[in-house]
């Protein structure tokens, strides 16, 4: 049950998040923010699942001796620092190192990372969980494999013939693969709005289906699964109801993904943990519903108040900062707070509450 004690904190963290992330909107140049920035946030959040690997087994063992804060502090800053390195590295190899980083090198990184969660959450890292059970193995893995994958996604799977008219597009940076690269994007995102929606229902119903030692079936059962969902409620709204896929992956999968981590993270996974599924799956899709709701709408507010006016009235440019701020700067920032330093120090505050249980830790993985 949740108790008083971990909804004030949930609050508190949730404002803190806010808080951080426009600043960071505020406060850096608009240019900088919005190409090394968000590649760097948005590269981080691959090292940040690896971490959580090691978090839940206590590996390495330096990780286990210390204690807070100085454990989540060393742990946000491996990631930072790996994160930026291997933002360095795709400037120069998917960038091409032409001035500041280009939309195909976010679009890059975004692929990387829906690949990621793909083989975290959905595949639980095989097939290299059926050679080894090293957390630190696997959680190189999550890395790599998330680079890897997403470099294939991206060669593929994206074009930018349709920015040519644009001083942003360069031919040679183009892979010019099989779709639109918006297009592409609000699917590969709308999969993962169905890899959490079924992380809250914790797989119900094919976690009931009994496979004994067969993990790739169970995996290719959900992989399927995700995909009928997502291209299903992606055709739908794109394609039927005719919505601009941007407008779309905005207003949709990106605000919703964000509404989740209100009863994943903040919550710590708690949230109705005495109901079961899948009535407790119901209720937490309607809370990360309604939250990310509200959130869509606080966030477009504090669009029309921040934009820089030159960009206000352009194309896309209150959805793309929106997104920027949901999942680039405040998602990154959640996972540093709530799994890293495991809401440190606001654990230690003595609410005059009626119940003062600690608040546990929910480690973004299935």
């Amino acid at each position: 049950m949740i108790t008083y004690k971990q909804g004030y904190i949930a609050l508190i963290t949730l404002t803190l998040v806010i808080t951080l992330t426009m600043s960071i909107m505020h406060f850096v140049d608009y240019a900088f923010m919005e190409t090394w920035l968000v590649l760097a946030f948005i590269m981080c959040v691959p090292f940040q699942v690896a971490s959580g690997i090691l978090l839940e087994t206590n590996k390495p063992r330096l990780l286990a001796r210390l204690s807070l804060p100085s454990k989540g502090l060393l742990i946000i800053l491996c990631c930072a620092v790996s994160a930026i390195l291997v933002s360095i590295v795709t400037y120069y190899t998917v960038g091409g190192g032409i001035e500041l980083p280009k939309p195909p090198v976010i679009n890059y990184a975004i692929a990387v990372v829906v690949a990621t969660f793909w083989y975290a959450i959905v595949w639980q890292c095989w097939p290299i969980a059926k050679f080894t059970n090293k957390p630190e193995w696997l959680a190189l893995s999550v890395v790599f494999v998330g680079l890897f994958l997403g470099y294939l996604i991206f060669n593929f799977s994206f074009s930018f013939e349709f920015m040519q008219s644009s001083p942003l597009y360069e031919e040679t940076l183009d892979p010019k693969g099989w779709f639109k690269s918006w297009n592409v994007v609000a699917f590969l995102v709308t999969t993962v709005a169905v890899i959490f929606t079924f992380v809250l229902f914790d797989f119900w119903p094919i976690s009931q289906i009994k496979l004994g030692n067969k993990a790739f079936v169970g995996n290719l059962i959900k992989s399927l699964s995700i995909i009928a969902i997502a291209g299903s409620i992606y055709l739908l709204f794109v394609n039927y109801w005719d919505f601009d896929p941007v407008i779309y992956l905005v207003n949709g999968p990106i605000s919703y993904i964000f509404g989740m981590f209100v009863p994943l993270n903040l919550f710590s996974g708690q949230l109705f943990s005495h109901i079961k599924q899948p009535t407790r799956g119901i209720y937490l899709v309607i809370v990360s519903a309604i939250a990310g709701f509200l959130l869509n709408l606080l966030y477009f507010w504090f669009a029309q108040q921040m934009l820089p006016e030159a960009l206000i009235g352009g194309l896309y440019q209150q959805e793309l900062w929106v997104a920027n701020a949901m999942l680039a700067f405040s998602f990154p920032l959640l996972v540093a707070i709530t799994a890293h330093l495991q809401f440190w120090p606001l654990c230690l505050i003595n609410f005059k509450t009626k119940n003062n249980s600690p608040t546990t830790q929910k480690v973004m993985s299935n």
